[in-house]
């Protein structure tokens, strides 16, 4: 679960939670009013979400490509994604 705190708090143990984050791999969620309004987690985890994304989002591409194309050869595939690169 998901440590909650609210930012006045959270303020004043700001470098304490960003050790937790990174050493301990903890997420902190900062709330104000009792509402998150942002998260702390590990920069490893934050990275691993970011590549993720972009892989989504290549995938989505790809399948839109498909859809508009009616398909490629593996080649021409491999070959746009290295140029992406």
């Amino acid at each position: 679960m998901n440590k909650v705190l609210n930012i006045t708090a959270a303020r004043a143990r700001l470098t304490r939670l960003v050790q937790e984050a990174f050493l301990d791999r903890k997420r902190i969620l900062i709330a104000k009013h009792g509402i998150p309004m942002a998260a702390l987690l590990p920069i490893a985890e934050y990275e691993e979400l970011l590549q993720d994304l972009e892989d989504l989002r290549d995938m989505q591409e790809a399948e839109a490509d498909y859809r508009r194309t009616g398909g490629k050869k593996l080649e021409e595939v491999v070959k746009a994604l290295k140029a992406r690169r």
